[in-house]
């Protein structure tokens, strides 16, 4: 029987684990950078925000983030209609991308040279996956990025992958016993599809299978599946939720009481008023709440969870971990 017990890990945990205060100062100073970055490289970024009456000079913090233009997705097509491949976004040559990805809608997406994003790698770790584990990656790698990111993440955190995608689930089932995966990446309903597979062919899933981890996404995870697959396989299951623009924007622990919020992004809560632009909805409400008193949304590091219900405000408490 294998052990369940939660672990605290972590990708970086100095920075995962460090106080509000101090991380305000990184993040505001990052996102300045990056603003003064765009505004320098990026002809689009420039248009839509002087559209809006906006300079750089005009941003001087997090707090005046409100004040910035927001970019919807049909906007951002129709612009790489005009000024293919990427509408004006680029900030570098488009001879420098190592790969153009493509995602539904025929949105065309950069490619880093060299992958620098963390917040997968962060992910990972805080989901329990080591150094030196064999992780079956089965998302798919064509068109759109998302299993290249988990790849490159895997690497950070010192674990091998085997890039496997979707399909072929009885070649796949082989591969898994063969190789001794220890560790799985897709869809929740890609992992019960390989594991009925197995038992299919007449496998002992427990005992002829390796896993004992597991992070998923792209797709809903109802408590009564992960139960299933965890009793089934006797495995832990974790899932996180993110974009393939923007990164992870949330995961799961070990301790599995809600959604870590990554430590590298400011959040803000918003509310659509029809026929105007987005603007912030009402502060004291909106912020969660802790035994020391309100804490605004852009505050939710590591050391705290966030549990979002239908219709509700999130809820946040200090973690476990």
């Amino acid at each position: 029987m294998k052990s369940h017990e939660p672990e605290n890990r972590f990708f970086d945990q100095a920075r995962e684990t460090m106080a509000w205060e101090e991380r305000r100062v990184l993040l505001e100073a990052r996102f300045l950078e990056t603003l003064a970055y765009a505004f320098a490289r990026s002809a689009a970024f420039r248009e839509i925000s002087a559209e809006a009456g906006i300079e750089a000079v005009d941003v001087k913090g997090l707090e005046d983030l409100p004040k910035l233009p927001v970019l919807r997705m049909a906007d951002l097509v129709e612009r790489q209609k005009k000024d293919p491949p990427f509408g004006g976004f680029e900030t570098f040559e488009t001879g420098r991308s190592r790969r153009v990805y493509v995602n539904p809608g025929l949105i065309w997406q950069p490619g880093d040279w060299d992958y620098q994003d963390t917040s997968w790698a962060e992910a990972l770790a805080g989901a329990g996956f080591m150094p030196g584990d064999r992780i079956i990656n089965t998302f798919n790698y064509h068109l759109w990025p998302f299993a290249f990111m988990l790849d490159d993440s895997a690497r950070m955190i010192g674990a091998t992958v085997v890039p496997t995608g979707v399909g072929n689930t009885m070649m796949q089932v082989r591969i898994m016993m063969m190789l001794k995966i220890n560790a799985f990446v897709g869809t929740p309903s890609f992992l019960m599809t390989l594991a009925q597979r197995a038992e299919g062919q007449g496998f002992d899933v427990k005992k002829d299978l390796f896993l004992e981890r597991a992070m998923v996404g792209a797709e809903m995870l109802p408590e009564s599946l992960r139960q299933r697959l965890e009793e089934m396989l006797d495995m832990t299951i974790r899932q996180c939720y993110g974009t393939v623009f923007l990164g992870c924007l949330g995961y799961e622990c070990g301790h599995r009481t809600g959604l870590h919020i990554l430590t590298t992004w400011s959040w803000k809560l918003w509310t659509r008023s029809r026929g105007s632009r987005l603007s912030m909805g009402p502060r004291v409400r909106s912020w969660p709440r802790t035994s020391a008193g309100p804490i605004p949304s852009s505050a939710w590091p590591r050391a705290t969870c966030l549990s979002i219900a239908r219709n509700r405000v999130p809820a946040v408490g200090p973690a476990p971990c």
